[in-house]
């Protein structure tokens, strides 16, 4: 597929980035599952060294299903679960420490009671690992066309920052923002980051998304920001560089407003980002 060029200064906030394993999200593939639980709902810590567990509901209630993450005296992170039996991953985002997995059904109204409840300590030997990984809202395979398309864009490129430099070209010039999907776009909505490519439009969350997919396919490490950009609720990603430091990007404003040089100044600039969560 073809690459334009962006303009210039635009990667200014880019960095030399840092250079990864390429697939190393997924190794944890092949681990053998290591389960906790009960008959209502199960972890798999089998991939914990990677920052990452696997949740699954199997006790039967067809109703709304809650998963929580919490880190001993940080923020609750809070996910709708299937309630199919299938896994979903997750990852232990906010580093080291003790953290509390619970799967919660829903009772009534905003009513949900624990029904799994696991602890666990998160010692990692690499703290960019979590961002390496597949997650419920960064999914992508080997087989995923992000994947593909990642793989595409990035051969015969050496260092980190040319990769990252060219998955964000690549974004912010074949997605175009979705104005009536933001209207219409409903709770617990999840990114399909294939589809999203394969419909070149989506809305904060899918941009943040595919970016996200694509550079952790190739061992880049990279976070999914969800907080306020101004006064805005918004999702956009931060790549590791060289340095060890985590710089921002903002594909979805870039991609809107290549033009304007507000605009630019504005996702240049990380005081103008308050980060609420990280995934």
């Amino acid at each position: 597929m073809s690459r334009k060029r962006m303009l210039g200064g635009i990667f200014l906030l880019v960095g030399a980035m840092a250079v990864g394993t390429a697939f190393l999200a997924l190794r944890s593939a092949s681990s053998q599952p290591e389960l906790r639980g009960n008959a209502a709902a199960q972890a798999d810590i089998s991939c914990l060294e990677t920052g990452t567990v696997k949740l699954r509901y199997i006790g039967g209630n067809e109703g709304r299903i809650k998963a929580q993450i919490t880190q001993k005296g940080g923020t609750d992170y809070n996910y709708d679960l299937n309630n199919a039996g299938e896994w979903e991953s997750f990852g232990l985002t906010e580093g080291d420490g003790e953290y509390t997995l619970r799967v919660l059904e829903h009772v009534e109204e905003n009513r949900y009671i624990p029904v799994m409840e696991y602890e666990l300590t998160l010692a990692l030997a690499d703290p960019a690992s979590p961002f390496r990984e597949s997650s419920q809202y960064i999914r992508f395979s080997p087989e995923s066309a992000a994947s593909a398309l990642a793989e595409e864009l990035t051969a015969g490129l050496e260092t980190g920052e040319e990769k990252v430099r060219a998955v964000f070209e690549y974004v912010v010039e074949h997605i175009s923002y979705d104005t009536e999907k933001t209207r219409t776009v409903e709770p617990g909505y999840l990114p399909d980051v294939d589809r999203v490519l394969e419909e070149g439009k989506g809305i904060c969350f899918d941009y943040a998304a595919v970016m996200a997919a694509m550079l952790r396919s190739r061992g880049l490490a990279c976070k999914m920001a969800v907080g306020y950009a101004g006064k805005q609720y918004h999702a956009w990603v931060e790549v590791l560089s060289d340095e060890g430091q985590w710089q921002l990007m903002d594909p979805t404003f870039v991609s809107a407003n290549r033009n304007d040089q507000r605009v630019l100044d504005f996702v240049s600039d990380p005081e103008n980002y308050k980060v609420r969560y990280y995934y």
